[in-house]
């Protein structure tokens, strides 16, 4: 792969503000299907800012509906499981995404350890309502599966899966290893990778550069080998974090995962009668 050659290709090598509008319309077809969307993923590694994004691409101005955890204050971030709901504005209607919180180094069972593999086993089963504390509610493990989601997010930071591949064995590490085997196999998968601009400085210096990065390909093939999905499931991305403007080239990249979910979320409720109500 040359220096300028791109590892993955947009809609017919067409320019970031075409391939925006080709992908928004692309969503939209999925309006009226109610979908759910899960985001699983490590302390820091930007769900909540993902979910904004997300919505940001979708309205054309900077959103804010979830909180986000800022790294220098610490903390867990996300406690209670959280349910945000497309709206009527929305290039995506009738989808609900949810946010969970986040796993860290911890092996305790204290509600500020991070989020415990039994409730992620739950939360993935559909037995976690909204509004739920994690680590401190308890779960109805014979509930009815009400909230299951059809596809579930790994979101997983750029310089996470670096430290993995540099071999910084740690507790986070195994918890991620073993995410693939928490989530039923009914429920459609896919990978995003936050932060891409702090490990690759042409990317910092030009969100475009995302697809030809040969760091940024690196760290794709090595998400797809730690969450066991192939590489087009793996979408590296850059959240909107500094920006005050929608811009055509950060939307594409986060339009790329919304897009995967909720197509397959589709195929599922089709194939296996995953229920969509």
């Amino acid at each position: 792969m040359g220096n300028n050659q791109s590892w993955r290709k947009t809609k017919d090598n067409k320019s970031f503000i075409e391939t925006e509008k080709y992908l928004k319309e692309k969503v939209k077809i999925h309006s009226g299907t109610p979908l759910r969307l899960c985001l699983i993923g490590h302390t820091g590694a930007g769900k909540s800012s993902f979910i904004n994004s997300i919505f940001t691409v979708s309205r054309g101005q900077i959103c804010d509906m979830s909180t986000e955890n800022n790294d220098r204050l610490g903390g867990v971030g996300t406690h209670v499981f959280r349910r945000i709901r497309s709206g009527e504005n929305d290039i995506f209607q009738d989808v609900e995404i949810f946010d969970s919180m986040g796993l860290t180094e911890s092996l305790g069972s204290d509600k500020v350890d991070g989020i415990k593999m039994e409730d992620l086993k739950h939360m993935c089963e559909g037995r976690i309502k909204p509004g739920h504390t994690f680590n401190q509610d308890t779960v109805n493990s014979e509930g009815e599966r009400k909230y299951q989601p059809h596809c579930v997010i790994f979101v997983i930071s750029a310089e996470t899966l670096l430290e993995i591949e540099n071999g910084h064995k740690s507790v986070l590490s195994q918890k991620l290893q073993s995410l693939h085997s928490i989530v039923p196999e009914e429920i459609a998968r896919i990978t995003v990778i936050t932060k891409c601009d702090k490990i690759c400085s042409t990317v910092t210096a030009d969100i475009a550069n995302v697809y030809s990065s040969r760091k940024i390909y690196e760290v794709v093939d090595i998400a797809s080998k730690l969450f066991g999905v192939a590489e087009n499931r793996v979408f590296p991305v850059v959240n909107y974090v500094n920006q005050i403007e929608s811009d055509a080239i950060f939307n594409v990249p986060i339009l790329y995962p919304l897009l995967f979910a909720l197509n397959f979320s589709l195929n599922r409720v089709q194939v296996s009668g995953t229920s969509s109500d």
